[in-house]
């Protein structure tokens, strides 16, 4: 299975990597860059910049995981799927690759903007990682189920219905309270960063990752039931 996944892996990183749509995203970073992160300027926070890239991060890896599942969702790559043991093995494929692709474009933006960039505490470093990795998964995942590729009939529409919904439910009242727990995480990982403090941020991340693993595992099961609908 290793190596099936693997060679999808590296196939789909060639595929993007030499093609326009890859072009651009590369061409995308660097404008990021040299409009967030000014080279001509001094980076003054170490929050701004782990902030900065950690949204950056998972904008690049929506738009990444977005792409390579519209290519691996062509009829082309039928032989490919038929020969898989599993049918998940094709799209742990495509979410590795995926988030390959968004972090080395996220670590390519966070190597140019040391450039003048702030001084960085070994805290500071540590930090980097554990808030991007799993923000990044989040991002990748949430890519599946708005994609051709794993959405069934209405699912994408129900998923982010839902989120919106929740998200404007803040604002009233009765329910306000509650529904702001579900979004907590992200703004625990914000101020603990502003305020330097290790604990929020951990038991944040391990919230995040709970909201990956029930998400994946929902875009596992749409996937693996759907009857595939490949375009040409």
């Amino acid at each position: 299975m290793t190596q099936r996944v693997s060679a999808l892996v590296r196939y789909f990183l060639r595929s993007l990597l030499f093609s326009l749509p890859g072009f651009l995203c590369i061409l995308l970073a660097l404008v990021c860059w040299w409009v967030l992160f000014d080279p001509r300027q001094t980076t003054p926070h170490v929050d701004y910049y782990i902030l900065m890239l950690s949204l950056l991060g998972a904008a690049f890896t929506l738009l990444v995981t977005l792409t390579i599942a519209a290519h691996a969702n062509r009829a082309i790559h039928y032989p490919w799927l038929v020969r898989l043991h599993k049918r998940v093995e094709y799209l742990a494929a495509v979410l590795t690759s995926s988030l390959c692709f968004g972090t080395l474009l996220q670590l390519l933006v966070a190597v140019l903007a040391t450039h003048n960039g702030p001084r960085f505490t070994p805290g500071a470093v540590l930090q980097m990682p554990l808030v991007w990795l799993p923000v990044n998964a989040l991002a990748a995942i949430l890519a599946l189920h708005a994609s051709d590729m794993c959405a069934v009939g209405w699912s994408r529409v129900y998923l982010f219905g839902g989120l919106l919904a929740l998200y404007f439910g803040q604002k009233v009242n009765v329910i306000g309270p509650i529904l702001r727990i579900v979004f907590w995480p992200f703004g625990a990982i914000a101020d603990a960063m502003q305020t330097g403090s290790f604990e929020p941020i951990l038991m944040a991340i391990g919230i995040v990752l709970l909201y990956a693993a029930v998400l994946l595992k929902l875009v596992i099961e749409l996937f693996v039931a759907k009857d595939l609908d490949l375009t040409e």
